[in-house]
């Protein structure tokens, strides 16, 4: 059948957690653990596409597993800065879903816990705060800077993006007077 030959001359690289694989209900993360001990890193979003396709796994999973391999090679970090510029780029369910993953694959190395553990009580921080991470987290709108009459069109886009990455890096509150005021010195430079 066509799973099997899919799994032919396979054999597992990892040992995953248990506790993980008992204690995760979340069937992506389940799938990438099982994937990424079935393939070389460089195959793994190739690999995942083809095994979820037989599978016939829902979108949603399938998504979700693919997002993940296709950033697994990044490095997390245990800064707090560092973490709120990864979940805003990778997304706060990704972010969460990588740090699972890689603390089940990577459970025997103590170094790779340490951090991947501060990472999560980052994200658990930025969580429990409310901090802004991403556009829509923010107290300014394209339309306030458009009814401002402080830029239109693509240079919206471009303001919120700076404005955004100045909150994440704690250089400006989210407070919507502070980003206007930034908004507008930004656009007279520009």
């Amino acid at each position: 059948n066509v799973f099997s030959s899919l799994l032919e001359n396979r054999v597992l690289k990892r040992e995953i957690s248990k506790e993980f694989l008992k204690l995760s209900p979340k069937l992506s993360l389940r799938l990438c653990a099982y994937i990424y001990n079935l393939c070389k890193e460089d195959e793994l979003i190739d690999f995942s596409k083809r095994i979820l396709k037989t599978l016939r796994v829902d979108n949603k999973t399938r998504n979700a597993v693919i997002k993940v391999f296709e950033n697994f090679d990044t490095k997390i970090c245990d800064d707090l800065i560092l973490c709120k510029k990864q979940i805003s780029r990778l997304g706060k369910e990704c972010f969460c879903d990588l740090v699972c993953l890689k603390r089940a694959l990577f459970w025997e190395d103590e170094t790779i816990l340490k951090i991947l553990e501060k990472a999560m009580e980052n994200y658990k921080y930025i969580q429990e705060n409310n901090l802004c991470v991403n556009v829509l987290q923010m107290e300014l709108s394209g339309d306030d800077l458009v009814l401002n009459g402080i830029c239109s069109g693509k240079a919206v886009g471009e303001t919120l993006d700076k404005l955004l990455e100045l909150i994440i890096e704690d250089k400006i509150k989210n407070k919507k007077e502070d980003l206007l005021k930034v908004a507008i010195k930004l656009n007279q430079k520009g």
